[in-house]
């Protein structure tokens, strides 16, 4: 497998024209133009006297060597060794992008400089050029140890500075993300530098960290970006299905070719995303230009050539210094630029709703006034409606009573009519007094006398019912009320019907009489209903110091537990369609509060109902209320 993935690496690099050994012949440099491969590495040697003879002719001067990634240097001069630039044996971890400087002035009494280069891998095994002269300090450590410091200690800062400012303002996956990014690439930079810190570890392993952190560093930023929609769903898909099958090779690989190979996997689509993103910044830019959209666009542009500058210079495709370091710090300062302007323009909302508040508040009061005004305009006319359904059912109580009162009367006629015709025939043959005959009319006459008695005492019950040539409100007999009402339903009350009537018979009552009447005359009624196959129906009254009592009970079937809160709403009826309106205890319950008074129930299922009434004893608030 190591050896596919090995021929599969060279294949890349043949395809970019890289080979083994320096493609420059250089003037002055002896080499034997190939690599040799060792117990752990892979080494190639050179030799050079004209570069030493430039040195003394240029004591200021230095002597640059080349990039080895991974790799160790070892120079010599006259055959002894001047410096070690890394470990060749590969048993501590050796800078990746950096490379020996040798000032000119080691040269003196020297005639020849041998070198010997070592590669940690084959993939790695390739030189662009010799060492050369320079004039001037090369810019090589620079680049690859103090930007590398620089830039990890300000990734650290900021995840700490990200954890602070995005800390319940930002989604936790966000942050934990942007956060774990962060550190994750600073430790990839920190593994490409650890002689700097003299960290003991073998190179492999070293490898194996920073690839690996790197790796999953992008996979967080790539999280990042689809969490601010700076890339397409598929292309972080298609990223992390490559992180994931670059794992086992970060975790397992036994060669640092193998190891390699998994870092090259997601690197396209590392690319591909940025880019992306890239593009999405610059359309945001040209929609709304400002300084910060310009800055993210320019941020993104560094990082995708940076990227794109050391993957050449990885590769071996060419020679050059490495902006990794310059990238990532891009990378995130694109990052928190794209969050902080998601941020100021949710900012740039919320203080546009709170200096427009007054007018928003103003308008929903003005909304509410109007709809409040509505409301009020259709509560009077529900006042209005609701004061004509009483009236008609009032109207229908009526009409009820005066059925009861036209078959009593017809009753009374009838007893007129029938002795008035055997009356006229007996007094037609009394040509002369006969003392049956007298005895006769006597019965007659008083069967007149009693249906004329009756139907007065209806008449007078009707009257008092209804208040006719009466006060609104007055000091009433309770007990001449309840026989007023039961006279009146006399005609429903026959057969198994019993009323009883516990109070005092001198109790009295002030209040509306009407009311009252009305109050009695449903609660009666329901009772009768209650009990269609006979009952009785108990009224009983007493007065304390405050208030006077009536409670109405009935031996009916009760009231279901479920509706007995129900019961005084409007149209609210247990009857059949046609069979009650449902305004019986809505009217009696508002009867009862113009009277200032309270009711309350008391009901077991199959036993009956009790109905308790409480009105104020004494009559200066009622008369103030009808008043």
């Amino acid at each position: 497998m190591e050896e596919l993935l090995l021929s599969f690496l060279m294949w890349m690099n043949r395809m970019q024209g890289i080979s083994d050994v320096p493609s420059v012949k250089a003037m002055g440099w002896e080499s034997k133009g190939q690599w040799t491969s060792s117990l752990n590495a892979l080494t190639f040697e050179a030799t050079s006297k004209s570069i030493v003879e430039d040195c003394k002719k240029n004591p200021d001067g230095f002597v640059r060597f080349p990039v080895v990634p991974y790799g160790a240097h070892e120079i010599f001069i006259d055959g002894k060794k001047s410096l070690s630039f890394g470990d060749p044996s590969m048993k501590t971890p050796n800078y990746v992008v950096s490379s020996p400087i040798l000032k000119c002035e080691v040269f003196e009494g020297a005639s020849s400089l041998q070198w010997r280069a070592t590669a940690y891998s084959r993939y790695y095994a390739h030189i662009h050029s010799y060492p050369s002269f320079v004039s001037r300090t090369p810019l090589t450590r620079l680049f690859g140890e103090t930007f590398y410091i620089g830039s990890s200690i300000g990734l650290l800062v900021l995840a700490i500075f990200s954890i602070s400012v995005l800390y319940g303002k930002e989604s936790n996956r966000l942050m934990f993300s942007l956060c774990s990014a962060m550190v994750l690439n600073a430790t990839y930079q920190l593994a490409l530098i650890l002689p700097a810190f003299e960290i003991e570890m073998p190179m492999r392993t070293a490898h194996r960290v920073g690839d690996a952190s790197l790796g999953l560093g992008f996979a967080c930023v790539m999280y990042c970006f689809w969490l601010e929609r700076l890339i397409p769903s598929f292309a972080f898909r298609l990223h992390m299905a490559l992180t994931a099958l670059a794992v086992p090779f970060w975790l397992f690989g036994t060669t640092g070719d193998t190891i390699q190979f998994g870092t090259s996997l997601p690197m396209l689509s590392v690319l591909g995303g940025f880019v992306s993103a890239s593009f999405r910044l610059l359309r945001v830019f040209r929609g709304t230009p400002s300084l910060e959209s310009a800055f993210t666009c320019l941020f993104s542009i560094i990082f995708v050539l940076a990227c794109a500058n050391d993957i050449l210079v990885f590769t071996g495709s060419r020679e050059g210094l490495t902006f990794m370091s310059i990238g990532l710090l891009s990378a995130f300062l694109v990052l928190m630029l794209a969050i902080n302007q998601r941020m100021t323009a949710a900012y740039a909302e919320r203080d546009y709703l709170r200096g427009n508040l007054e007018l928003e508040v103003g308008r929903k009061t003005a909304m509410l006034n109007k709809k409040s005004s509505e409301l009020e305009e259709a509560m009077n006319n529900l006042r209005h409606t609701q004061a004509e359904l009483v009236q008609s059912a009032k109207l229908a109580s009526l009409g009820t009573l005066s059925a009861g009162i036209a078959h009593e009367i017809n009753n009374s006629i009838n007893f007129v009519n029938g002795a008035i015709t055997p009356l006229d025939k007996i007094v037609a043959k009394l040509a002369t007094v006969s003392p049956r005959d007298y005895e006769v009319a006597q019965k007659l006459l008083r069967a007149i006398k009693d249906g004329v008695t009756m139907t007065v005492n209806i008449v007078r019950s009707l009257r008092q019912f209804t208040g006719l040539n009466q006060a609104k409100l007055k000091e009433m007999n309770l007990k001449e009320v309840v026989h007023s009402v039961v006279t009146i339903l006399s005609s429903k009350l026959r057969g198994e019907y019993q009323v009883k009537v516990e109070f005092d018979p001198d109790l009295t009552l002030f209040g509306d009489v009407v009311g009252i009447n009305q109050i009695l005359m449903n609660l009666m009624t329901n009772a009768i209903d209650a009990m269609p196959s006979g009952g009785t129906i108990t009224v009983k009254a007493h007065r304390d110091a405050h208030e006077t009592v009536i409670e109405v009970s009935d031996t009916g079937s009760g009231i279901p537990e479920g509706i007995r809160s129900r019961v005084f709403d409007p149209f609210f009826t247990t009857k059949d369609v046609g069979q009650g309106t449902g305004l019986g205890l809505f009217i009696i319950a508002n009867e009862i509060k113009k009277h200032q008074g309270t009711i309350s129930l008391n009901s077991t299922t199959g036993e009956g109902t009790t109905f308790r009434m409480r009105f104020p004893r004494h009559a200066s608030d009622l008369e103030g209320e009808a008043a």
